[in-house]
C-alpha cells in the first residue's frame, strides 16, 4: 500500500470517527423529540429494533463463518442486558426528564470514568496528570448534578450518570468478546439480544406501543435506529480498525458538544453558569484522558 492510500485510508477513517461521534451528538436532539410522544421504553425499543434491523444482516453479510462458542453465549446474554435494557433505557429515562444539553454534557463524562474502571479491573494505570483530570471531570458532574435548573433535572441527571456506569461495565463484559470475535459482530450481537429482552418490558410497560405516531416522530425514530444506531457503530468500527483505539478517543469529545449545542440551539435548552464551568470540566478532563491514551 503506497503512502497517499495510507493517508486516504486515514483521512476516511478520521471523518468516519468524527460523523459517528457528532451521530451520538444528534441522538440527545431526536430523543427529547421522540419522549415528547412516546415513553422512554418505547423510543428505546423503537431505535435498537430499526438498528438492529441494519445493523445484523450487515455485519452477518460482513462475517459470514463467525459462530458463537457455547462458552460465549452467557457473556454475550449478559452483555445484551447491560447495553439495551439497562444503559440504553436508563439514558432514555435520565434524558426524559432532564434537559438535552445537560444529559449530553454528563455523557461526556464517560471517557474518565472508563479510565478508573481499567484500573479498577487491573487492565491500565493512571498517571497523575489523568487522576487529576479524573478528579476535575467528578467534581465537573457533581457541579451540574448537584445545581439543578428544573424539577426533575437531579433525577434525570443521576439516571443519565448511571447509564454511564452500566455501560462501562458493559465495556469490561465485552473487551475479551471484542479481542476474538470482530467487533462490528460483537456489538450488532448484543443489540439483537438486548431488543428481545427489552421487548417483553416495552410491552407491558407502559403497555403496546402506538403505531399512530405523527411524522416528526417517525422520522426521531428512523434518524436515532439507522443514523444514530445502525451507522454510528458501523462508521465507528471502520475508523477504529484504521485508525487504532488509543488515537480514536479524542473523538468522543465531539458527541457532548454536538448534543448540547442543538440542545441550546434548536430545543431552547438553558445552562447556567455552572452547568457551563461543569460541562467545561467534564470535557477537559476527556480531551486530557483521551490524548494520554
Amino acid at each position: 500500500m503506497t503512502t497517499a492510500t495510507k493517508d486516504r485510508i486515514t483521512s476516511r477513517a478520521v471523518m468516519a470517527l468524527a460523523a459517528a461521534a457528532a451521530l451520538w451528538g444528534v441522538s440527545f436532539l431526536f430523543g427529547k423529540i421522540a419522549l415528547r410522544a412516546l415513553p422512554a421504553t418505547h423510543v428505546v425499543l423503537g431505535r435498537f429494533v430499526i438498528g438492529t434491523a441494519i445493523l445484523l444482516p450487515l455485519s452477518r453479510n460482513r462475517f459470514p463463518d463467525v459462530t458463537i462458542e457455547k462458552s460465549d453465549w452467557s457473556r454475550f446474554a449478559l452483555a445484551a442486558l447491560l447495553m439495551v435494557p439497562i444503559s440504553f433505557l436508563l439514558q432514555f429515562e435520565g434524558l426524559d426528564r432532564t434537559s438535552a444539553a445537560r444529559a449530553s454534557l454528563i455523557i461526556g463524562a464517560a471517557p474518565p470514568i472508563m479510565a478508573v474502571a481499567s484500573v479498577m479491573v487491573g487492565t491500565d494505570r493512571l498517571a497523575m496528570g489523568e487522576w487529576l483530570a479524573v478528579g476535575a471531570s467528578v467534581l465537573g458532574v457533581l457541579l451540574m448534578v448537584g445545581r439543578p435548573e428544573a424539577p426533575g433535572d437531579t433525577v434525570g441527571d443521576l439516571m443519565v450518570l448511571a447509564s454511564i456506569m452500566t455501560l462501562t461495565v458493559w465495556s469490561i463484559v465485552t473487551k475479551d468478546l471484542m479481542d476474538r470475535y470482530p467487533p462490528l459482530f460483537t456489538t450488532a450481537m448484543c443489540m439483537a439480544g438486548g431488543t428481545l429482552l427489552l421487548l417483553p418490558i416495552a410491552l407491558t410497560w407502559p403497555g403496546l406501543p402506538s403505531l399512530d405516531l405523527s411524522s416528526l416522530t417517525w422520522i426521531s425514530l428512523i434518524v436515532l435506529g439507522a443514523g444514530c444506531t445502525a451507522l454510528t457503530y458501523a462508521l465507528w468500527n471502520w475508523g477504529l480498525r484504521h485508525i487504532g483505539v488509543a488515537r480514536s478517543g479524542v473523538f468522543l469529545n465531539i458527541e457532548p458538544v454536538v448534543g448540547a449545542a442543538l440542545g441550546v440551539l434548536i430545543l431552547n435548552d438553558v445552562l447556567d453558569v455552572w452547568t457551563v464551568v461543569g460541562g467545561a470540566m467534564i470535557l477537559g478532563a476527556t480531551f486530557w484522558i483521551s490524548r494520554q491514551s
